[in-house]
């Protein structure tokens, strides 16, 4: 009978993680958006956006296009469960001819203990969505 249940947990674990990734296992081409804005203002859109949704923004260097948030607590029942995550948003702004190039990194990590935080795996469907919502979120805003 103990066999039994550990194979089951070992399946259900291995079904969890299945199809599972990192956010920034999401390649570049899908995580950047080209838009019909100038990079200063991509820059303060971004800054707009990660703020209006509870992040507090640890850094920002106008002239590289870099933003970058503080890792923000997440709440709700994945946290609950899973233990303690953060996510933290990095965005890189470029300015070619009148056009900037948005590239956003999304990182979600889990506490293990003793400062040791490990990337947290994601649906990839999921971390699809979560790089389209941000992008809208910064969109609306220029």
């Amino acid at each position: 009978m103990r066999r039994c249940a550990f194979l089951f947990a070992t399946l259900l674990l291995a079904g969890a993680l299945l199809g599972c990734s990192s956010t920034q296992d999401i390649p570049k081409s899908k995580r950047t958006r080209a838009l019909d804005a100038p990079a200063g203002d991509v820059v303060t859109a971004t800054v707009e956006a990660v703020t209006a949704e509870g992040y507090t923004v640890e850094s920002v260097d106008r002239e590289a296009g870099l933003v970058t948030t503080a890792p923000k607590a997440n709440s709700g029942m994945a946290a609950a469960l899973g233990g303690a995550t953060t996510t933290r948003i990095q965005a890189l702004v470029r300015e070619a001819e009148g056009r900037s190039r948005l590239t956003l990194t999304i990182s979600y990590m889990q506490s293990r203990g003793a400062a040791q935080d490990v990337p947290m795996g994601i649906p990839k469907d999921d971390a699809l969505g979560r790089y389209e919502t941000w992008f809208s979120r910064i969109e609306k805003r220029l």
